[in-house]
């Protein structure tokens, strides 16, 4: 496994020649939805996230319908760990919700899902946040998107933010 480590600039501006692809998608989605609203998670969010986490359904993926119990469950416990989380909302409607941990100079993405049916949403959530973490907390130089748990198409999207480098992680079965 391989967490993609990002450079936290490039994911806020989503500037150069690399990110052209995700920044015009964002754009795009700025262009047709500009009374979007993006805001920090609050308690009061909890059961819209909840409802539009439940809605992206399983699809009777074992490893799908887990991470949905997993990702509703730390919402559900999300009051107690004072983490940054936000969501983006279209006509009231939360279509986007992402959480992260900051440690040291590295934010942490925990969990980021968006509504596929708004193209140019996840990467607008994507640089919406980390522009939001790095002016709360200025340390933070790098993003950790995390693994790709082996899914081609996460491991296309991460690889499409251009990491600056993958961090190998390995599992030690003891004999």
């Amino acid at each position: 496994w391989a967490d993609y480590i990002h450079n936290a600039g490039d994911i806020a501006t989503l500037q150069g020649k690399a990110l052209n692809k995700r920044r015009n998608r964002r754009n795009k989605f700025l262009a047709e939805h500009p009374d979007y609203e993006y805001q920090r998670y609050t308690a009061n969010d909890e059961e819209a996230v909840t409802d539009f986490i439940l809605g992206k359904g399983c699809n009777e993926a074992i490893m799908r319908c887990y991470e949905i119990h997993q990702s509703i469950t730390t919402v559900r416990k999300l009051a107690k760990f004072h983490q940054p989380a936000a969501i983006i909302k279209i006509d009231g409607r939360v279509v986007a919700f992402t959480l992260g941990e900051v440690w040291g100079n590295m934010l942490y993405i925990h969990i980021e899902k968006a509504d596929r049916e708004f193209p140019g949403l996840g990467e607008t959530l994507a640089s919406s946040f980390a522009a939001d973490i790095i002016n709360e907390q200025p340390q933070v130089e790098l993003i950790n998107r995390e693994e790709d748990l082996g899914d081609e198409g996460l491991r296309q999207a991460k690889r499409a933010y251009n990491p600056i480098y993958l961090l190998n992680r390995y599992e030690f079965i003891p004999q």
